[in-house]
């Protein structure tokens, strides 16, 4: 929690922790609607 600007009551900090035990973003899933690239657009010549 130390990563915020505000700071959480005893309480927030309890429910934030019970909504989100293993933090918000899920890293190894992609982003809704995320697709995979299909190809290289940049190129240096």
């Amino acid at each position: 929690m130390s990563g915020y600007s505000v700071t959480f009551s005893p309480a927030e900090r309890r429910r934030l922790l019970e909504i989100f035990p293993s933090g918000v973003c899920d890293w190894t899933k992609p982003g809704v609607g995320q697709r995979p690239l299909r190809g290289t657009w940049l190129t240096l010549n």
